[in-house]
């Protein structure tokens, strides 16, 4: 690989496929076109006259509990209130009625609960055939749905294509290692920036907005007293709608495991961000399929995806006061396999595990070429942690008095009062050998110098 590897920069433009059209994605698998069956419509109602969306309020059970959330829903204006109504709305001859709310006088049916997405309310594009209510498609997006029991659909309105930017490779990565595998969107994290990634690449794709998400807090209570829990909840809502860009009354519940202590000081728990609906879930799951198996395949998809999963599932791991090895935990060895690939794609060596759950980075070379890609960019503590055990390193530390100028191995030892010159030579010839340095001999001894890229890399570490 040697100096080849150093003289690569990010070309996340050039070399990359810059959008996956929606169709080709979902063909086979997931109803799409330019207009979405909203509901079952008799012949004997009539098209809405007025359409708003609401929100309202709802109770779901979450951690065994019931608790209340803020959801959207899609009204119908349809007639003024009559002297008597039935439980549900209804003209003609239909044998089965609409759920309907009493506004002003008239009668707004719901057309959809639990609305995914805010959507235009533009009557004309609402049409019927005497048996569903159709929603046809602005230019530009295209409907993605199935119908599950009774009639009801699941939908959304996306972009027809997804940009396969830097964003979304990175959170793409996340997700592999954050998301449950299954039912609603939810992840769970104590760091601020995996989930501001995470929220602002829907936000920005044009999946949904940032509105529609859950919050909540989860904190590990052990050595919190009850008298202390009020503030702690305060401190946690503060911290939390701070770095999260939200009012903090858009957070609901605060959940307490008094079985478990936490190491995160201070405790402001994770935060548990969640997102219920079934088509947008599987449009994740194929996107995510997509990642994983095109990652591999070039080295400016796999050094963002990389990122991403380290953020999810990364370990530093050390031996004294210094890096031993950097690695990503997944209990299945297939997506540990999968990691390997990744990481060699980038051009860094890597083992999949068959005894322990980690997919295993070793050697300086090998750590150099991680602070080069930045791995730990979406992690704001593993990134603090690589950095403070990677100066403890003494070839590291060798490397920043090679900035300025030539030095040999004896004028290293010398100032560095080291014991003696083995390691450091065996070390300093590995990195000439990879690309890292440059080297000349005009005495018995070499002389060492930083090549461009490695003081770049080596700046970061300062």
């Amino acid at each position: 690989m040697k100096i080849a590897f150093l003289k690569r920069k990010m070309r996340l433009s050039k070399s990359m496929l810059n959008k996956i059209k929606i169709k080709s994605l979902v063909k086979g698998k997931i109803n799409f076109g330019s207009k979405v069956p909203l509901r079952m419509w008799s012949s004997y109602w009539p098209i809405p006259k007025t359409l708003k969306i609401e929100k309202y309020t709802t109770k779901i059970r979450a951690h065994g509990r019931l608790i209340e959330i803020k959801r959207y829903r899609l009204l119908g204006k349809m007639q003024k209130v009559q002297t008597k109504i039935k439980k549900r709305w209804y003209r003609g001859n239909a044998t089965y009625g609409l759920d309907y709310v009493i506004k002003n006088r008239y009668v707004w049916v719901v057309i959809k609960s639990n609305l995914p997405q805010k959507i235009s309310t533009n009557r004309e594009n609402l049409i019927s055939d005497g048996k569903w209510l159709f929603y046809k498609i602005p230019e530009g997006q295209i409907s993605i749905w199935y119908s599950y029991g009774m009639g009801r659909i699941s939908f959304a309105i996306v972009p027809k294509a997804i940009n396969l930017n830097e964003s979304f490779w990175e959170t793409m990565g996340i997700l592999v290692g954050e998301m449950q595998k299954r039912g609603a969107i939810k992840i769970s994290n104590v760091e601020p920036l995996i989930i501001r990634t995470i929220i602002k690449w829907f936000d920005s794709s044009n999946i949904f907005k940032k509105e529609f998400w859950t919050f909540t807090i989860s904190i590990n209570s052990k050595t919190i007293g009850k008298s202390e829990k009020v503030a702690a909840e305060n401190n946690a809502r503060d911290f939390w709608s701070k770095e999260i860009g939200i009012n903090k009354n858009k957070i609901g519940s605060v959940y307490w495991y008094d079985q478990f202590n936490s190491e995160i000081v201070p405790n402001y728990g994770e935060l548990n961000i969640s997102f219920s609906c079934g088509v947008i879930r599987k449009l994740i799951d194929l996107l995510i399929k997509f990642s994983k198996t095109n990652s591999v395949k070039q080295i400016d998809f796999a050094i963002p995806f990389i990122r991403g999963i380290f953020a999810a599932e990364g370990e530093i791991n050390l031996n004294g006061n210094r890096v031993a090895q950097i690695g990503i935990a997944s209990k299945f060895f297939e997506e540990r396999k999968l990691y390997e690939k990744v990481i060699r794609r980038i051009g860094i060596k890597a083992k999949a595990s068959t005894k322990t759950h980690h997919t295993v980075i070793t050697g300086l070379p090998n750590f150099l070429k991680c602070c080069e890609i930045d791995i730990s960019k979406l992690h704001t503590e593993r990134k603090r942690k690589l950095v403070k055990y990677l100066t403890n390193m003494n070839t590291i530390k060798a490397l920043k008095l090679m900035r300025h100028d030539k030095i040999s191995v004896p004028e290293i030892v010398k100032i560095m009062n080291l014991k003696d010159y083995r390691n450091m030579n065996k070390n300093l010839s590995s990195l000439y050998k990879n690309g890292f340095l440059e080297r000349s001999k005009k005495t018995k001894y070499y002389s060492y110098k930083l090549s461009k890229l490695t003081n770049d890399i080596i700046r970061t570490l300062d």
